[in-house]
């Protein structure tokens, strides 16, 4: 279908206005940009609480349910480069109350201060410090699912492959939205979205070379999931994709990977989105109808543990 009105007017407005793009500025110039665009304030009544968790910090948030809750280990967007707690604050506070579970969500270090792979050692080192420390928080330990956006969603399915390696901990569901498994530029996707779209193939260049610069290295499938060797026995997963998104069709090919090796994997991709769709949700109001189905498919994966 064509691109989402509300949406086109949005990236309109922002080339009239002439946005710099991401691949056009440093990694802190980057992040201050990100810092001044206004965040949304409407925010679910769900306590919150940050911990220090090794070297890095991550935010807690419990909603008023029945415990033991399932656990989401969230981790934000932003191409390993940019992003922090506060940009899904809203999200994650929605993710809780609507699910019901606990969401922690992780605030990893960042590209290029801390190259591949200190990203994947602080959500793997999250993942298993909220399995030990899950029942004093009110949560399941048994019940631990993993999930983000875009880089967030790459370093969920790592963890996932790390944690089926390593035997522990156990993750029973992956929730991966519009999420990068391979850094290959070379895709028709990209050729067809790569600009105008508002993620940029320049852009995610950039992103891939401020976290791991040495292209020889980027198939290391904890860099580029859809390298592993096998897939098998990984956790269910959903994976959301947008149809205007230069990273649509490696989103496909590790649903179609996961289908053939035996993982229960359920898809969808959101008609009319280009990628990171979901920041625009309080002003159109389909996007947040997009996140509340999104959301139910976290709880169909928590819920068919109970079956």
């Amino acid at each position: 279908m064509p691109l989402h009105p509300k949406i086109a007017a949005i990236l309109e407005h922002m080339r009239t206005k002439g946005a710099k793009p991401t691949y056009q500025m440093t990694a802190q110039e980057a992040r201050k940009h990100l810092a001044s665009l206004p965040r949304s304030k409407a925010k679910e009544p769900v306590a919150t609480q940050d911990r220090n968790v090794a070297n890095f910090r991550v935010r807690i948030y419990t909603p008023e349910a029945k415990k033991p809750l399932p656990i989401l280990l969230y981790f934000h967007s932003g191409g390993w480069v940019i992003g922090d707690l506060e940009m899904a604050d809203a999200r994650c506070h929605l993710l809780a109350k609507e699910t019901p579970c606990i969401v922690i969500s992780v605030d990893y270090r960042l590209a290029p201060e801390h190259r591949f792979p200190a990203a994947v050692e602080d959500a793997f080192a999250a993942t298993e410090w909220a399995y030990v420390h899950a029942r004093e928080l009110g949560g399941d330990p048994e019940k631990i699912a993993v999930g983000g956006e875009s880089s967030g969603g790459n370093l969920a399915a790592v963890v996932a492959l790390l944690a089926r390696e390593k035997g522990s901990p156990p993750i029973v569901f992956q929730w991966l939205i519009y999420a990068g498994f391979d850094a290959d530029f070379s895709r028709a996707s990209y050729q067809k979205f790569g600009h105008d779209y508002f993620l940029e193939k320049e852009s995610m260049t950039w992103c891939w070379h401020h976290y791991l610069p040495k292209e020889e290295e980027r198939k290391n499938p904890y860099a580029s999931p859809l390298h592993a060797k096998s897939l098998k026995g990984l956790a269910p997963a959903y994976i959301a994709t947008a149809e205007y998104d230069i990273l649509l069709d490696e989103g496909n090919a590790y649903a179609e990977r996961l289908k053939k090796e035996g993982v229960p994997v359920r898809t969808k991709c959101f008609q009319g989105m280009v990628h990171s769709f979901l920041i625009w949700m309080d002003v159109v109001p389909e996007i947040r109808q997009n996140f509340q189905e999104m959301i139910e498919e976290l709880r169909r994966g928590f819920r068919n543990l109970s079956q």
